[in-house]
């Protein structure tokens, strides 16, 4: 009856975006509040400023309960009162039609903000969309189908799309496209395994991708990822074969284990569990006392 449990403070805030903007289409940006200890503050209910550090860009909200405020119209800044039904996440929209091509999307609440763990965000005329479906034709006003959970070994499809300057899908890109390839893990942030594209591992960094052959058909292409390692990561891609080279990439998406098997399991006195099938089988323990 007279227990009680401190209620979990914010930590800071996580930024989720894909990495790669188009200057016509708004690009998805995510923010939940978290504890001290990394997971989601389901709970927050406070305030956020959200800027795109260039003195340029226009905010709206996607999703979210709470209020939202953008009072100067193309500053790059923003402001949204989360609402308890949010579960500590909310999702907005940056349309930047101009400014500087890189920039690091900064949400704070007095000191505390984000971990900065999501990376630069660089706009360009055109780039590739990477997708959970296929894009229809003509293209939603915003592009917003990122790769969910994948599961550890089974292979999952990553839909390219090749978005152009006229803001719509550019359907002479088509044929054999030379396209990088490569990953970048972000929880953890390093790691031993790649994931492969179409059954060939991809490179790890931006300087070790070589070039490989992916067919388009109407600016449009399909690449089958699989990654047998869990974590958190994104795959990024580039075709320097122009004079202004197109890229894209996934936002940073979890894959999670295939299984959990639990072995070796033993008794306090050192006992392997006898895997008894009826009532009348071999005691493993008694309730309560310590297992290994």
């Amino acid at each position: 009856m007279s227990e009680t449990h401190p209620c979990p403070a914010l930590g800071d805030f996580l930024v989720s975006h894909d990495g790669a903007g188009i200057h016509c289409q708004p690009e998805p940006v995510d923010v939940t509040a978290r504890d001290g200890l990394g997971a989601t503050l389901s709970s927050y209910s406070g305030s956020i400023t959200l800027d795109t550090q260039s003195g340029s860009g226009a905010w709206s909200l996607l999703s979210g309960a709470g209020t939202f405020s953008d009072t100067t119209a193309g500053d790059g800044r923003a402001t949204y009162q989360f609402d308890p039904t949010d579960g500590g996440t909310a999702q907005f929209s940056l349309d930047y039609p101009s400014g500087p091509p890189t920039i690091d999307v900064d949400v704070f609440a007095g000191s505390l903000r984000d971990d900065d763990s999501e990376g630069d965000l660089t706009f360009d005329p055109g780039a590739f969309t990477l997708t959970a479906s296929a894009l229809p034709t003509p293209p939603p006003a915003t592009v917003n189908d990122p790769i969910g959970t994948q599961t550890a070994g089974l292979e999952f499809p990553i839909h390219l799309t090749a978005y152009g300057a006229s803001c719509g899908i550019t359907e002479t890109y088509t044929g054999s496209k030379p396209l990088r390839i490569w990953t970048e893990y972000h929880d953890p942030v390093a790691g031993t395994l790649v994931p492969t594209v179409d059954g060939v591992g991809i490179a790890s960094t931006e300087a070790a991708a070589t070039d490989r052959a992916v067919e388009f058909i109407d600016g449009r292409a399909t690449i089958m990822a699989r990654y047998e390692d869990v974590g958190r990561i994104v795959i990024r891609v580039k075709d320097e074969s122009s004079a202004t080279p197109i890229h894209g990439s996934t936002g940073a998406f979890v894959v999670r284990p295939a299984d959990l098997v639990v072995t070796s399991v033993l008794n306090a006195a050192g006992d392997p569990n006898p895997a008894t099938s009826t009532p009348t089988d071999a005691v493993f323990t008694a309730a309560g006392p310590p297992s290994a």
